[in-house]
């Protein structure tokens, strides 16, 4: 099934907007995502910013601030389409 997921990358935009974030290119992006369910589709928004972060920079400072984005990624949303 898909999903439309709005988030909110608000409490860490300024610290990755250096990188190339395609959908998630602004601070309040609103993304489909194809889940199973809509748990599985707040899991898969946030697993696919950082994979898509993790592919642009190995350094351990990024890691570390994927690591406490999931924190501050805030789902707003989860509307099945």
């Amino acid at each position: 099934m898909r999903y439309q997921v709005e988030v909110s990358l608000e409490g860490f935009y300024s610290r990755i907007n250096k990188f190339d974030l395609g959908e998630y290119n602004s601070q309040n992006p609103t993304l489909i995502i194809n889940a199973n369910d809509p748990d599985d589709a707040c899991y898969l928004a946030y697993q696919n910013l950082k994979d898509l972060v993790a592919s642009q920079s190995t350094a351990k400072r990024t890691t570390a601030l994927m690591i406490k984005a999931k924190d501050l990624f805030v789902v707003k949303k989860v509307i099945p389409i």
